[in-house]
């Protein structure tokens, strides 16, 4: 009986992780990027705090993709592994805020 309930328990804790892992990168604010990104992150860093981009639409420049809880998106441009800009974006993609530039 102990071995069904510790490896139950087991379980548990293993999709528990798993899900809080998927969450990464979803419901997003622009506070977040706001609190947390510095122009001298790496895709690497960038990805272990918010999560893997959601779409790379750049042509010869890296621009990552965030989506936000409010409908706006965050675009953060890379040139190699440095941030060249950040901006939030409408749904239009049109220019609301720039955190980075």
């Amino acid at each position: 009986m102990k071995i069904i309930h510790t490896l139950l328990v087991c379980i548990f804790v293993i999709s528990a992780s798993c899900s809080e892992d998927s969450k990464l990168g979803q419901n997003l604010t622009l506070d977040d990027f706001k609190k947390s990104l510095s122009e001298n992150m790496g895709y690497t860093e960038l990805v272990n705090t918010f999560g893997v981009p959601s779409d790379d639409v750049g042509s010869g420049l890296h621009i990552y993709v965030y989506p936000l809880l409010d409908q706006t998106k965050v675009h953060i441009g890379f040139a190699g592994d440095n941030i060249v800009y950040a901006y939030q974006m409408n749904s239009s993609d049109q220019l609301i805020y720039t955190l980075i530039d």
